[in-house]
C-alpha cells in the first residue's frame, strides 16, 4: 500500500479497543483519528488522559474505567 492509501484507512478508523494492555501513556496524536467514535482503554494503567481528546468531535464513548497506577 502507498502511503496516501494507508492514510484513507486511519481516517476511517471509528472504533478502537485497548483494553487489559497495561498501557501508561496515550499519545496526543490520538486526535488525529477524526472519525473515532469509540475508545476502549479498559483496564490500563494510564494516569492522564491527552487534552486533545477534547477536540475530537466524533469521540462519543471513552471508557477508562478501573484505571490502575
Amino acid at each position: 500500500l502507498s502511503t496516501s492509501s494507508n492514510v484513507v484507512y486511519i481516517n476511517t478508523i471509528t472504533r478502537i479497543t485497548l483494553s487489559h494492555n497495561k498501557i501508561r501513556f496515550i499519545p496526543p496524536s490520538i486526535a488525529n483519528l477524526p472519525n473515532l467514535e469509540i475508545l476502549n482503554l479498559f483496564n490500563n494503567q494510564i494516569s492522564e488522559l491527552p487534552t486533545s481528546l477534547s477536540s475530537m468531535p466524533k469521540l462519543k464513548i471513552l471508557n477508562v474505567g478501573l484505571v490502575f497506577n
